[in-house]
């Protein structure tokens, strides 16, 4: 190969790659992003908590990927949930009452409503401890459900609640 001859081709390598990086870099569409998790409606579910309530409801631990109550680890969420009330909007669910950290942020509530799906808790009142009235009142808190969350690997993952003892009895009769 002469020497043109290489230098040719070099100036060839060069362009393909600078058009190929262009390509990447401006002209390609990108992949839309995934959203971190899914929230969806419960129809105008909410439930009224005060100052004590909130205290007691599991806090998520970002460090240890896991929930608290007061100083203690709780590994089962499970006994925690709680059955609505009947609302004429609004239909009866099996939820939980959780709080997380005042600076939580997205990562962090993604990581909080994964454990939640992981364990099948697919409704679930997110308590704003500043949002809670001063003087001991209490405060609507809406109930959301859980539609899907990105997991650790980037996949979707979805919430199909666990049937409790009554619907699964209903269900069979």
């Amino acid at each position: 190969m002469t020497k043109s001859s290489r230098r040719s081709l070099l100036v060839a390598v060069a362009v393909a790659l600078l058009a190929a990086n262009a390509w990447w870099f401006f002209l390609r569409t990108p992949e839309p992003q995934r959203p971190a998790f899914e929230l969806g409606s419960t129809g105008g579910l909410s439930v009224n908590v005060d100052a004590s309530t909130a205290a007691s409801a599991p806090l998520f631990d970002p460090v240890h990927d896991g929930w608290t109550v007061g100083t203690d680890a709780v590994q089962d969420l499970r006994s925690r949930v709680r059955r609505s009330a009947p609302a004429d909007t609004a239909p009866v669910v099996d939820f939980l009452m959780v709080r997380l950290a005042d600076d939580a942020n997205s990562e962090q509530v993604r990581r909080a409503l994964l454990s939640l799906a992981r364990q099948r808790i697919c409704f679930v009142a997110l308590v704003d401890e500043a949002g809670l009235p001063k003087n001991g009142g209490y405060a609507a808190t809406p109930v959301h459900r859980i539609v899907s969350v990105r997991g650790n690997d980037g996949e979707a993952v979805g919430c199909a609640p666990l049937q409790s003892p009554a619907a699964a009895s209903k269900a069979t009769i």
